[in-house]
């Protein structure tokens, strides 16, 4: 496959430098437990990316990365290479800027639930990878100026006949933070697919977060959902969750309700229950983030 070769060639490359090397990068999470579905009695999620170093004097760099999901032996994923200037400018298989802000309210406590419904918050770029091994190719650009972060981005798949630019903005005044994403889709004869497109809010303060958004996710053939989230601290390291997704006339609601512990400042455990139009369940999650 293309993007195997691209990311073996990228790994000879830096290799040399590696053992010298200051700073090399690594963000994101894994997450790891299973559920009392019979199908999910192990899942994981891995949503990671490694930075590697080539040219300093340039600010040039190369990016690795991976979204995936493990169910059952099943694992639904999208990989990133790209090349990277200024940790701005990235060229290659990159990273959809509609993908970062307003993830999932599922992803920390259920991720097994997350995956079923990745159509509601994540890009059709990303999804159509995930689902049919629909790799695009693309650029994008990201910059962050006080409290306002920005990122545009365009992909092109050719196994899955389609082209998308996506945006992505948020914002911070003291305890609210505003965020949006847009994402066009055309198939590559230049017809229109549709358009994804999510709104929505968070306001913090003290033990309380809350985080309310509209989903549009046009271009992934879902009906419109309201996405609510809720996080009360009730001890030094513990944490009640209420978390749901309510579609247009009820079509596929889903909801749920966690304990998050924080077992240290990186790992957290959380027990949560979730229901709607899938199974009932239970989900058990250690999570760590890097």
């Amino acid at each position: 496959m293309p993007l195997r070769r691209l990311i073996l060639g990228l790994a000879l490359i830096v290799a040399p430098s590696l053992a010298g090397a200051q700073s090399v990068v690594l963000d994101g999470a894994i997450r790891l437990g299973g559920s009392s579905r019979a199908d999910d009695l192990a899942v994981g999620h891995l949503d990671a990316t490694l930075g590697l170093p080539l040219l300093r004097g340039l600010r040039l760099s190369a990016e690795l990365g991976v979204y995936m999901f493990y169910r059952d032996g099943k694992n639904p994923h999208e990989t990133y290479a790209a090349l990277v200037w200024d940790d701005r400018l990235r060229l290659g298989a990159v990273r959809p800027a509609y993908d970062a802000v307003l993830p999932s309210t599922f992803l920390r406590a259920a991720p097994t639930i997350a995956q079923d419904r990745m159509e509601y918050t994540l890009s059709h770029a990303t999804t159509e990878a995930a689902r049919k091994t629909a790799v695009p190719w693309g650029l994008s650009y990201q910059d962050a100026s006080g409290d306002l972060f920005w990122a545009i981005s365009a992909h092109r798949a050719e196994k899955g006949d389609f082209t998308a630019a996506s945006l992505a903005l948020s914002r911070q005044s003291g305890p609210f933070q505003m965020a949006a994403g847009i994402e066009p889709v055309w198939d590559n004869s230049g017809s229109y697919l549709g358009t994804n497109a999510k709104l929505g809010g968070r306001w913090t303060s003290g033990p309380v977060d809350l985080g309310l958004a509209w989903l549009h996710p046009d271009a992934n053939n879902r009906p419109d959902a309201l996405a609510l989230d809720a996080a009360v601290a009730l001890a030094d390291r513990i944490t009640a969750l209420a978390f749901a997704e309510l579609t247009e006339a009820g079509q596929d609601d889903a909801y749920g309700l966690a304990l998050q512990l924080d077992v240290t400042h990186s790992t957290a455990l959380f027990l949560a229950g979730t229901g709607g139009a899938g199974d009932e369940a239970l989900h058990l999650t250690v999570e760590h983030r890097f």
